[in-house]
């Protein structure tokens, strides 16, 4: 993205509330989502809108209405629009719902290098950009019940495999999908746990044509200590079909613990090991991951935020043992947050990166001046830098991005 300006709107009445967002973007991505993967390509010059009315029903309880426009200066547009609610009634139960209709005009890039060469919805549409419009839904629902010892969920989401939306997160369509989970607790009277519960979750996912893609059951046991310390262990088996290949008996298992010990600190880590899928090896197969993160929040000053972190994966072929082969890797992103509160009015915040994967540099400050709640004014910009190596032409580390922006915000009144 290279946005070059953008402007909200927001309105609000004692039961209602709207905004409005408009945006004009130089170097558009655009996101083709399929079935089992995501191709993305990078567009040209855009301009998007999205509205959002909400209408407060009390306790609450709320229906609404969404839409967003964008279009491609060189062709090709997406319209997204529909309705949600939420509900609440009988002090325990909650509804969710929302339903959403797309309409998409294709650019004609053309088939990104023979990277488009297929089909989708049934054979009625080329995955190549080539000037098709089509139209698409989408749908998600939840029924919800909250008590002092029991919470339940189920969940439905539905995309077609023609719904897309250029202005939002869809990276995969063509899906259903359907869980269910009950948590059950208890608060145990001593001087060391405040409570006890245990979690369990079936999920099951399909497309279109009824073929089941993924189904799974999970169990949880989650312990909470006086000590504002939290720790779990969970267990994963699932099935799942990708790439046309049937893969069974996938099991892994994490370990989780969170604490704050003191007023300056608190930590969280995760460890997670098991059967994960390799979906860029050829064939696709089931390796031996390891997932482990870690972070923590550091406060020395009251005005000084310190926020740490790093995770590391590893997904080896258990039939070598190797991580060079296609699908199998090794790596790490570590990130660190600094905040400083320099006054009432001026704030200061740092974002820094390091992704082994990429072997990429990541910079991001912003400088926040807040005359009052309702008037801010924001400066701030990004930096990227990537690793060529020695070896590369002598490039070494190179910055390949960099980007100033400035915001300002201010509450008009009548």
């Amino acid at each position: 993205n290279d946005p070059q300006w953008a402007g909200k709107l927001t309105g609000r009445t004692q039961r209602s509330s709207t905004a409005l967002l408009f945006a004009q973007d130089e170097l558009s991505p655009i996101v083709l989502p399929f079935e089992e993967r995501t191709e993305i390509t990078a567009g040209e010059r855009s301009w998007s809108a999205i509205g959002r009315t909400r209408y407060s029903l009390g306790e609450s309880s709320f229906v609404g209405g969404l839409g967003t426009f964008r279009a491609l200066e060189g062709g090709g547009s997406n319209v997204v629009y529909g309705a949600d609610s939420m509900l609440r009634f009988m002090n325990n139960f909650q509804f969710e719902g929302q339903f959403l209709v797309s309409h998409s005009e294709e650019s004609e890039i053309g088939d990104l290098g023979g990277a488009l060469d297929g089909d989708f919805d049934d054979g009625r549409y080329t995955e190549a950009l080539d000037g098709e419009s089509f139209t698409g839904t989408a749908a998600y629902g939840s029924l919800e019940y909250h008590a002092r010892n029991l919470a339940a969920d189920f969940d439905y989401w539905w995309t077609s495999p023609t719904f897309r939306a250029d202005n939002g997160f869809i990276f995969q369509n063509d899906n259903r999908r359907a869980t269910f989970w009950v948590q059950p607790s208890l608060q145990p009277d001593n001087r060391v746990l405040d409570e006890i519960s245990v979690f369990a979750m079936v999920g099951r996912v399909w497309n279109s044509r009824g073929v089941r893609k993924d189904e799974w059951l999970r169990p949880e046991l989650n312990v909470q200590f006086k000590s504002q310390t939290n720790a779990g262990v969970g267990y994963l088996i699932s099935n799942e079909l990708f790439g046309g290949v049937e893969l069974e008996g996938i099991e892994r298992w994490d370990l989780r613990a969170s604490t704050r010990f003191s007023e300056y600190v608190n930590a969280d880590a995760a460890y997670e090991r098991g059967d994960f899928v390799a979906r860029n090896a050829s064939p696709v197969r089931l390796g031996d991951g390891q997932v482990f993160r870690a972070g923590m929040t550091i406060q020395p000053v009251a005005r000084l935020s310190i926020e740490p972190s790093w995770r590391w994966q590893k997904l080896v072929n258990p039939a070598t043992g190797g991580i060079g082969e296609n699908g199998f890797f090794e790596g790490s992103i570590s990130r660190a947050r600094v905040s400083f509160q320099f006054t009432r009015e001026f704030f200061v915040r740092v974002i820094v990166q390091y992704d082994d994967f990429a072997e990429s540099y990541d910079l991001e400050p912003l400088l926040t001046y807040r005359i009052n709640p309702f008037t801010v004014f924001y400066v701030g910009s990004t930096h990227a830098w990537q690793d060529f190596g020695d070896d590369f032409d002598g490039f070494g580390i190179e910055e390949t991005w960099r980007q100033y922006f400035a915001k300002f915000q201010y509450l008009f009144r009548n």
